[in-house]
């Protein structure tokens, strides 16, 4: 961490999300756009790919529950974890 404040400068601050979803979600969301012979796979190693994440992430790393939230909800409750300025069309 220490070098990537180093290298962003001074007055920066570093965020990090995890962004998580259930196997009910995370199928849904491949289904929109994967074909069927190879959902599977992606399923199975998305599941593999979010516990080892959620495990290996400090505690500091915030996570976010994406189910049932569209990708707009989302971004504004980041936003609103990580205290960054509203968008300018939620002004």
């Amino acid at each position: 961490m220490d070098r990537l404040l180093g290298a962003l400068g001074g007055g920066h601050g570093v965020h990090a999300v995890l962004l998580q979803a259930n196997t009910e979600t995370t199928t849904s969301r491949f289904a929109q756009r994967e074909i069927s012979s190879a959902m599977e796979s992606h399923v199975k190693r998305s599941q593999r790919a979010a516990l080892e994440l959620d495990a290996a992430a400090p505690a500091w790393v915030r996570r976010v529950d994406t189910n049932r939230r569209s990708v707009a909800e989302v971004a504004r409750s980041v936003q609103n974890m990580v205290d960054w300025p509203p968008l300018a069309e939620d002004l």
